[in-house]
């Protein structure tokens, strides 16, 4: 299914991401439920150990960890490249963030020794850690960080996420200062994903092979990238987390369908797999020969939402009666019992268990309002024409849309089902060549992280590079955004983003499905795979959207 770009893309999800597109379908890099999430077809099926994971014996150096991927990543430098999850693992072998996410949601120092901002939140000063060296053995300082920044900030497809941005330049040998045009206290939380991902000069330096040979500070240095096949990285001699990494190398597999990941695991040929399909998540943790995890229960922030994602620019999905009937037309309920047996259904992108969620009137299914928003429609515009729903190529996500558009076909509306490459996917969405398409995204730690999909300022026109993917511009949403990135109060915060959920429910540019559940599956000699830690040792968030960090697996064998 189309990846998260929420956090996970161009700011991040691990988080973050950038949850992220989808960071694409799968663009980089970050979900609500208000539904079970049991299966009418019989349940979800026994709940993984809280545990698996998790290991405290004294780990063991060496061997090779084959990981496989829900697909193939188009580069290594997050400015250009399109990460989804897949470019996020990637990312984190090799890189370093400048911070990092705990396992409450909380944003804490990582290759930073500290973010400190100052009383009004528009500005920050980064201090980095000594003595940090890049894979090429030159040194990390503050003119390296702050040019990663300033290369972000001057990215076409990270730079809307980083308009808030006024100033980025060294304060001092190991300091950075960022000044903002207005408040923006969750900035840390960017800092987290792929923007906060520091590249070295060297690698800065040639903007196209650095793309293709990446160079970080990270507990893996690239070895080799065969693209669709595989990425070798081995492990950094010189990491700065002392006695990191465990493991000696690191194959990445892309292996797109998940059928045959799950089978490649089963069969011994993988380590490691992450997937989204609800299936796996029901039959993997039944198998004894593998350690099984999922994120259904990890709370510690927002988590995936699944939906079609509507181009609100293009006609008829500019008129929101049209964009409304989708929504009367879609039987949730019936796609959480037929394809997404675990995954809970939703209503807004967040989850019930949030600060920020509440409850909202959004069209739940009605085939009958559905034809009459369509008549009121075709009485003043004419006959609504047939158009493209679109998803990825994987045959549970072809199912599923099938199964929607069958749905559609009830209440008088017609589509053409067409299957994309994920890459190609992303491609399309930043420029707003679609119609209706399949969608993962807004995982997010803080909310604000999400500002940069919602905003009108970044709903550029079709055939420019929009980070609001849909397009849609709504004052209200606008209003809310700015309210809730700049305030320092959490109530007020709080308020601003459930308008938000109001005001999506009203404008419809997404049709909610559900929350999308991962699972991580893996040998049982595959150790410590759910247990990512801090600089300090205190524990870092746990799997989130797919996110694998190797940096702290080791095996026992």
């Amino acid at each position: 299914m189309p990846d998260d770009i929420s956090r996970r893309k161009f700011l991040a999800g691990g988080g973050a991401a950038f949850g992220a597109v989808v960071l694409g379908g799968s663009a980089s890099s970050l979900l609500a439920a208000c539904g079970s999430s049991g299966s009418k077809s019989g349940g979800p099926g026994p709940a993984p150990n809280p545990n698996a994971g998790i290991s405290n014996a004294t780990p063991k150096m060496g061997g090779t960890l084959i990981v496989a991927t829900e697909a193939e990543d188009n580069g290594f430098n997050p400015t250009v490249a399109s990460w989804d999850v897949t470019g996020l693992m990637y990312g984190a072998a090799i890189f370093d963030t400048l911070t990092a996410v705990d396992v409450n949601g909380k944003v804490q120092p990582n290759l930073a020794q500290s973010v400190t901002p100052n009383a009004g939140a528009t500005q920050f000063t980064i201090t980095l850690r000594p003595g940090v060296k890049f894979h090429d053995g030159s040194a990390l300082d503050a003119n390296a960080v702050a040019n990663s920044l300033i290369a972000n900030v001057k990215s076409p497809q990270n730079g809307p996420a980083l308009f808030n941005v006024a100033d980025v330049k060294p304060s001092g040998a190991m300091t950075v200062t960022v000044t903002c045009k207005e408040a923006w206290p969750a900035f840390p939380y960017y800092l987290a994903y792929s923007i906060g991902t520091v590249m070295s000069p060297s690698m800065l330096a040639e903007p196209n092979s650095g793309n293709l040979k990446p160079i970080g500070t990270g507990p893996f240095v690239f070895k080799e990238w065969v693209p669709n096949d595989h990425l070798t990285v081995v492990r950094n001699p010189n990491y700065w987390r002392q006695g990191r990494p465990y493991l000696d190398q690191v194959t990445f597999r892309p292996i797109p369908d998940h059928q045959s990941r799950a089978n490649a695991l089963l069969a011994g040929d993988i380590d490691i797999m992450h997937t989204d399909d609800p299936q796996d998540a029901q039959s993997l943790p039944k198998k004894r020969s593998l350690v099984s995890i999922t994120d259904l229960d990890n709370n510690a922030t927002e988590r995936e939402v699944h939906f079609y994602m509507i181009n609100t620019a293009k006609p008829p999905f500019d008129d929101v009666r049209v964009r409304q009937a989708l929504a009367y037309a879609t039987d949730q309920n019936r796609v959480h019992s037929i394809i997404d047996v675990v995954n809970p259904v939703v209503k807004s992108p967040f989850s019930t268990k949030s600060p920020y969620y509440v409850d909202v009137d959004y069209p739940t299914y009605d085939p009958a309002k559905a034809k009459q928003l369509i008549a009121a429609y075709e009485h003043d515009k004419g006959p609504l024409r047939t158009f493209t729903l679109s998803t990825v190529t994987d045959a549970k996500d072809l199912a599923r849309t099938t199964l929607v558009q069958a749905m559609w076909k009830e209440a008088g509306i017609n589509c053409q089902v067409q299957q994309v490459e994920q890459s190609q996917y992303i491609v399309q969405a930043l420029l707003g060549n679609y119609d209706v398409r399949e969608w993962r995204q807004f995982s997010a730690a803080d909310p604000d992280e999400n500002y940069v999909w919602w905003s009108s300022l970044t709903a550029s026109p079709i055939g420019a590079l929009a980070l609001n993917f849909a397009r849609n511009k709504d004052p209200q949403i606008q209003a809310a955004l700015e309210k809730g990135r700049t305030s320092l109060n959490q109530a007020d915060r709080v308020a601003a983003y459930q308008e938000i959920s109001r005001r999506f429910a009203a404008d419809v540019p997404y049709v909610w499905l559900d929350q999308t559940v991962w699972l991580v599956s893996a040998k049982p000699t595959v150790m410590n795979f759910n247990n990512p830690t801090l600089p300090d040792g205190s524990p870092a968030l746990r799997m989130t959207a797919g996110f694998i960090n190797v940096g702290q697996i080791w095996l026992n064998k």
